[in-house]
């Protein structure tokens, strides 16, 4: 994007297009990931910061971090998580039966490591965390945040990262865990 935007007035009609396009005004991440908007650093440095470029704008909504928005995110994100975690754990009872697939189960003993599924298999055991992103920048965040998380994780467990939405094309090994979309994954158990 050209840095050379100085004014409010030049990323007006881009926010303008924007909004025709997508029917919202732009985030923080809209910012950073279409190619005609200015990044949201470039925003923060020139206009103060975002929430301070929407007052502004005058925008209905200055601050996406939160507020009602921030709250209707996470209830969709809820309401989406818990139904595709049925989805997963029907899907992991019907392949291993009901007694070798527990939810929530417990890492370690400190009480707070949960993984989403922990199937007890004949052959080897695994750690499943399903998650389902809205986009690839958010698949990013949601990898790196699993990995994390199973960072001291010493078992000899194999680790499955489960990619639920059938929009994100994705296939990624790594000797640590393995990221795998819902169809690879339905092929991965239906072998063993």
């Amino acid at each position: 994007m050209n840095l050379k935007i100085k004014s409010i007035e030049e990323v007006l009609p881009l926010i303008d297009r924007f909004f025709q396009e997508n029917g919202r005004y732009p985030t923080a991440v809209d910012f950073n990931v279409t190619d005609y908007l200015p990044s949201a650093r470039l925003i923060q440095r020139r206009f103060g910061g975002l929430s301070e470029f929407r007052k502004q704008l005058n925008f209905p909504i200055t601050d996406y971090s939160r507020g009602e928005y921030k709250i209707n995110v996470l209830k969709e994100i809820g309401k989406r998580g818990l139904e595709e975690e049925n989805k997963m754990f029907n899907l992991l009872v019907k392949q291993f039966g009901r007694m070798k697939v527990h939810r929530e189960y417990l890492l370690y003993e400190n009480g707070r490591s949960r993984c989403d599924f922990y199937i007890f298999d004949k052959v080897r055991n695994i750690i499943v965390d399903a998650f389902f992103p809205k986009d690839k920048y958010s698949f990013d965040g949601c990898v790196r945040s699993k990995k994390y998380r199973y960072r001291n994780h010493n078992g000899p467990e194999k680790i499955i990262f489960v990619q639920m939405n059938p929009d994100i094309k994705i296939e990624s090994n790594n000797n640590f865990y393995e990221v795998m979309s819902l169809p690879h994954f339905k092929k991965f158990i239906s072998m063993l």
